[in-house]
């Protein structure tokens, strides 16, 4: 169906989500209600039909079809990592630097921005593996999630060879925006000097929060606390996982290098093939394949039968991401995107065009757990914008790109929060509602560098 504003009405589901997820601490029912309720707007008595066509439209999207095949084969990887030892022995060597608490918090920031290739790759693989060692240190799985989330989109964005920035280029190339040599990639890197979220999340906010020169508070200080008194790592309500089991001590286990060649693969192979993680992760499964078998740490029939399992266990992750995505959809036929952006349209002007972008950006972001395909929207409408104001066109760009970051590190219902959640053990919004503060003050941060840059460049 085609989008129609509906004006204020379109706020309806974005409230339901909302007020339902900070009631019920679940995610997929208050998705689930909220998309209901955006259907039955626009469709009426007709909704069991549109309903049940979207979820179709979604199921049918290859876009869809390309995170759900990304996300069960990296649990297929990270499980075979896992059977065989090899994440375990990574654990164990980060574990001779990872003396002190701090120092397991900052090993887990440095392997985070080390996978700055995508921010699936790097949350699923940082966050399995992580835990094995912030565990030992008493450290909540809330202060892990936070850490890992930190170093996922808003790293990703600020590397030009990244899949965020290979999109977000493209975007700029839609609209005539090339470097001197012809590439959008050239162009992107004009704005990554501007992408403040990104630097003020992964550089500043999150070191000094494992400082402690930003204190903890709210959520997570409650966490930490209970973390460090009780040993209790997991949010009220949410129950250990089975411990794994012990290995045989008779069969071979895998070391440090049975985890970084598969890793090297995967990177290595993604880039090499224009920053494609499906395609990477699909050339690592067989590497691993052969490494494994041909050095007798598994054989090929437990090599499938990890791999079924792992891919398996992201089963309730696909569930999730569909209804993001249907709900996505449904308030984009209400016209939410259209009705926000001409609420806010008498605001831009001059100085204070990227400061308004960015708010903007970021509220619609959070609010729809929509990043690419926002951006996609609202920068033809920005760069026309900042050319006809004289603002800096790689700084208002920069806003967008930094508003559709913060939607990513902080919506509890977006795709990164799903995945994070699964990594770390705990639902998608006690992850988000503790690292809430932090992802603020660095909106707040970002905010205010826009509006000095606003009224200095333009």
């Amino acid at each position: 169906m085609d989008a129609v504003s509906y004006g204020a009405l379109s706020l309806i589901p974005i409230a339901t989500v909302i007020i339902l997820a900070v009631t019920t601490k679940k995610t997929f029912e208050p998705l689930l209600l909220a998309t209901l309720t955006a259907i039955i707007i626009y469709a009426k008595g007709n909704f069991f039909t549109e309903f049940v066509n979207g979820a179709l439209a979604v199921m049918a999207d290859p876009t869809i079809g390309w995170v759900i095949l990304v996300c069960g084969l990296m649990g297929s990887l990270l499980l075979i990592l896992e059977k065989a030892n090899a994440s375990s022995a990574f654990a164990r060597t980060i574990e001779k630097f990872a003396t002190t608490r701090k120092r397991a918090l900052f090993c887990t920031w440095l392997f985070g921005i080390f996978l700055f290739i995508d921010d699936y790759l790097n949350v699923l693989t940082v966050g399995n593996t992580m835990k094995k060692v912030t565990d030992k240190f008493n450290i909540s799985r809330a202060f892990l999630a936070y850490s890992v989330g930190s170093t996922a989109a808003p790293i990703v964005v600020l590397v030009p060879i990244s899949t965020w920035a290979i999109f977000f280029a493209s975007l700029l190339a839609n609209e005539g925006i090339v470097g001197p040599d012809g590439s959008a990639i050239t162009a992107y890197m004009q704005c990554i000097p501007y992408l403040f979220y990104g630097w003020i999340a992964v550089f500043v906010v999150l070191p000094l929060v494992i400082l402690g020169v930003i204190p903890l508070m709210g959520p997570m200080k409650k966490q930490e606390l209970k973390a460090r008194e009780t040993g209790d790592l997991f949010p009220p309500g949410v129950l250990p996982p089975a411990p794994e089991e012990a290995h045989d001590p008779s069969v071979k286990q895998g070391g440090i290098w049975d985890f970084v060649l598969p890793l090297t693969v995967l990177v290595g192979v993604t880039i090499a093939v224009g920053n494609d993680v499906l395609k990477g992760v699909i050339v690592a499964l067989v590497f691993t394949a052969v490494l494994y078998v041909g050095r007798k740490l598994t054989n090929f029939t437990e090599y499938l039968d990890h791999f079924w399992a792992g891919f398996g266990t992201m089963v309730q992750i696909f569930g999730l991401l569909v209804m993001a995505f249907m709900f996505k959809n449904a308030c984009a036929t209400l016209g939410f995107t259209d009705y926000v952006i001409a609420s806010v349209a008498p605001y831009m002007n001059g100085g204070l065009l990227p400061a308004i972008v960015f708010v903007t950006t970021a509220l619609m972001a959070f609010a729809m757990a929509n990043f690419w395909g926002l951006a996609a929207i609202v920068i033809p409408i920005v760069i026309p914008l900042a050319t006809a104001m004289n603002v800096d066109i790689y700084l208002a760009a920069a806003a967008v790109f930094s508003g559709a970051t913060f939607g990513s590190h902080a919506c509890f219902y977006a795709d990164s929060a799903i995945l994070i959640g699964k990594a770390t053990d705990i639902r998608p919004f006690d992850h988000a509602i503790t690292q809430l503060p932090y992802a603020i003050i660095c909106a707040v941060l970002t905010t205010i560098l826009y509006l000095v840059f606003g009224f200095n460049i333009i």
